[in-house]
């Protein structure tokens, strides 16, 4: 389909861009497409309608109005829309305690809701909200359980919970803290590993998965797989440490395998600067290998690039162990 260039109105009405450049190939799959989702969305509108407490055909009014708006103004091509089992069951909650078994106060009372709603998905559209649902999992936005793991099943037990007892805005809010903890957690306590070089396979591997994976004499290679911030600022420190005391050999350098390390706030720089002096107290060197440009630009804000020198950071790991190996003269084999 051509890009809508020339005026506004075909940024707003992309369906009907679609209708004005239409080949006449698509219209037997078109055609076809048609009758298997009609065949499947009627029944499920007027099923879904029933079960929200309203006859049977206003979910067909729900499933074919938003197909017709959608064609014009959505951006997908394949994309489809109708009544949503999720919300079956808000919908008969509010219609049960408020239309007092009168079928049109119902209808009035789902339809202001759908009302509210829509206003309200504008709303958020306009002020760009969209992020927000970033913070919930798939199973929770969508609803499906197939390979699900235990904590999104959890989180999705959660926010069912919440919507049926709190209501559907502060069911969700719940879903959203829960989901913002998550992240802290896996953030405050983030997997870490020691490398080593296995033969047979390039690059460096975690020593507790490849126990034949070989050390490096004097140098401990440590991954960090996390942002560094103050949640797991000083959890960091105290890994490093432990790396150094646990090696096999006396440590003269220290390198942090720094790709997965996406940020660096306050916090984390003042420890990394207390860290530097520990180590140098104790004969040891702390370099980074593949740490990200953004994140050497926070460092050198917070002049810790200054402070360690050019020559602590090294573009890959590899060259971080091969200007080791140069300077220290220790004689091992990559």
């Amino acid at each position: 389909m051509p890009e809508p260039t020339r005026f506004d109105w075909q940024r707003w009405l992309p369906g009907l861009v679609t209708l004005l450049h239409y080949q006449r190939a698509w219209l037997a799959k078109d055609i076809a497409a048609g009758l298997v989702l009609t065949t499947m969305l009627v029944p499920v509108g007027i099923a879904y309608a029933e079960a929200s407490g309203v006859p049977g055909i206003y979910g067909l009014y729900a499933t074919i109005i938003p197909l017709l708006v959608y064609a014009l103004f959505g951006p997908s091509r394949i994309l489809v829309l109708g009544p949503d089992s999720a919300l079956a069951a808000p919908i008969l909650a509010v219609v049960v305690q408020h239309a007092a078994s009168d079928p049109q106060r119902a209808i009035a009372i789902a339809s202001m809701m759908a009302l509210i709603a829509g206003a309200f998905c504008v709303i958020a559209g306009l002020l760009r909200l969209g992020f927000i649902t970033e913070l919930l999992s798939k199973p929770i936005r969508y609803g499906y359980m197939n390979r699900m793991q235990q904590w999104e099943f959890w989180l999705s037990f959660t926010c069912f919970v919440g919507v049926a007892v709190f209501g559907a805005i502060p069911g969700i809010c719940i879903a959203v803290a829960i989901a913002v903890i998550e992240f802290l957690w896996d953030g405050w306590r983030p997997h870490h590993a020691v490398l080593g070089r296995v033969d047979g396979t390039r690059g460096y591997h975690d020593v507790q998965r490849y126990p034949q994976a070989r050390r490096i004499p004097g140098l401990v290679l440590l991954r960090w797989d996390a942002p560094l911030f103050f949640a797991n600022a000083e959890q960091f420190q105290s890994t490093v440490m432990a790396a150094v005391d646990e090696s096999p050999t006396p440590v003269q350098r220290l390198i942090i395998a720094a790709e997965p390390v996406t940020s660096i706030d306050i916090t984390s720089a003042d420890m990394l600067a207390e860290l530097d002096r520990a180590l140098e107290a104790r004969g040891v060197e702390l370099q980074f290998a593949e740490m990200k440009d953004p994140v050497k630009d926070k460092m050198r804000r917070f002049e810790l690039f200054q402070h360690m020198g050019e020559t602590a950071f090294h573009p890959t790991v590899g060259a971080a162990v091969d200007a080791y190996l140069e300077e220290s003269g220790v004689d091992w084999q990559p």
